[in-house]
């Protein structure tokens, strides 16, 4: 799976996920957004699970560039700095599934993808084309 493959099916997912919670939620807590201790929660939607096992199928470069997507939607860089962003990425997350629980405990995830899938159509960056893994070259 391509990288804009799996972000379409993340978003997709995501966002059908944060359509339940908005939709559940109001239901069983009456004084929703407040939610008190005791209260029954809703039933996990299914995206849940499907998100879950789709992040865990996924290659390691496609992760590392779905979180550096995330990253940079929700604003916490630029697109000048991706090639540094990634190795700090890789960094803070030595393996892929930490990344990937980051990214599925993210409410907002569909948006942030969206928005720094669009940051990076407008600075002209395919991440299906471009490597960010170092070269090697001194």
């Amino acid at each position: 799976m391509t990288f804009s493959e799996a972000a379409a099916e993340v978003v997709r997912l995501a966002a059908a996920r944060r359509a339940y919670w908005d939709a559940e939620l109001p239901k069983y807590h009456r004084d929703y957004p407040l939610i008190r201790a005791g209260e029954r929660r809703p039933p996990s939607p299914p995206e849940d699970g499907q998100l879950r096992s789709l992040l865990a199928s996924l290659p390691t470069e496609v992760i590392y560039k779905l979180i550096l997507t995330m990253y940079l939607g929700r604003g916490d860089f630029d697109t000048s700095a991706l090639g540094d962003e990634y190795g700090a990425i890789k960094t803070t997350f030595p393996d892929p599934k930490f990344a990937a629980v980051q990214m599925n405990g993210k409410v907002p995830l569909g948006a942030y993808l969206r928005d720094g899938l669009d940051r990076l159509e407008k600075a002209g960056i395919d991440l299906d084309t471009t490597s960010l893994e170092p070269c090697g070259v001194n």
